[in-house]
């Protein structure tokens, strides 16, 4: 007696198995920025599953952007600028004028140069080293990708997005003087603390709670998007402190 044997489609899946899991959704722009002041930790464990970075890194360089324009249309760049000038040996006393309303006009310029340059390349330097950390001591998962390294170093940035709001307010409704952007945050460790010196004084002017709070998010991104240990991820978030601070030094 003839057994039949049950076929299956070449082209559908048998019911109940086979098929393989849906994607993860990935977080869209506006849950990354509701996220990261609300829930981080959700947040980056879908971002282990999608890793995003793109439109986040974009959205702080055009808020960054519109704050350094703000910013260069309103300082004083003499009160800016001659106390740097007369301080460097090679500048000639009687050229230092000529010098100022140079510099004066580039400023928006050169402002606008450091974000759409600067900005990308300190975070792709930070996911790097990231990346290398992840890679040296990688998490019961596994090594980490470079997609995911690069969303925790990008995405926590969204988290200053306030900051840049403000200075840009500030400078709007307030004299700014000579004063650089990080110096006009009120919540700027320089406000509180002055040491008389001035690379100890431009690494606490750089240094502010959203600084702070960038770094904690970086610590936990490194934890929930990278898998990283504890240790690792400290390790990782040191080195991105590091790099902002040798940034503010050099600036200063």
């Amino acid at each position: 007696m003839d057994q039949s044997v049950p076929r299956q489609s070449l082209f559908r899946e048998p019911p109940g198995g086979g098929a393989d899991p849906p994607e993860a959704a990935a977080p869209n722009l506006l849950d990354q920025i509701v996220g990261v002041f609300t829930a981080p930790v959700p947040l980056f464990r879908q971002l282990a599953e999608a890793p995003r970075w793109g439109w986040a890194l974009l959205t702080s360089m055009a808020f960054t952007l519109a704050m350094m324009l703000i910013w260069a249309g309103r300082v004083d760049a003499d009160a800016l600028l001659r106390p740097l000038l007369e301080r460097n040996p090679k500048v000639a006393k009687e050229l230092i004028g000529q010098a100022i309303e140079l510099q004066g006009r580039l400023l928006p310029v050169l402002a606008s140069l450091g974000v759409l340059l600067g900005q990308p390349a300190v975070s792709l330097f930070m996911a790097l080293l990231l990346w290398l950390v992840g890679r040296a001591a990688p998490g019961p998962g596994g090594n980490p990708s470079y997609r995911q390294a690069l969303s925790a170093a990008v995405v926590p940035g969204l988290v200053s997005l306030p900051k840049a709001l403000l200075v840009g307010w500030l400078c709007l409704a307030s004299p700014v003087h000579g004063m650089k952007p990080d110096a006009i945050s009120p919540l700027s460790l320089g406000v509180l603390f002055q040491s008389g010196h001035g690379k100890p004084d431009a690494l606490l002017t750089g240094f502010d709670l959203f600084v702070v709070a960038n770094l904690v998010l970086v610590y936990l991104a490194a934890r929930h998007i990278m898998g990283l240990r504890p240790g690792a991820a400290l390790v990782g978030t040191g080195a991105g402190a590091a790099l902002l601070a040798g940034l503010q030094i050099m600036s200063g």
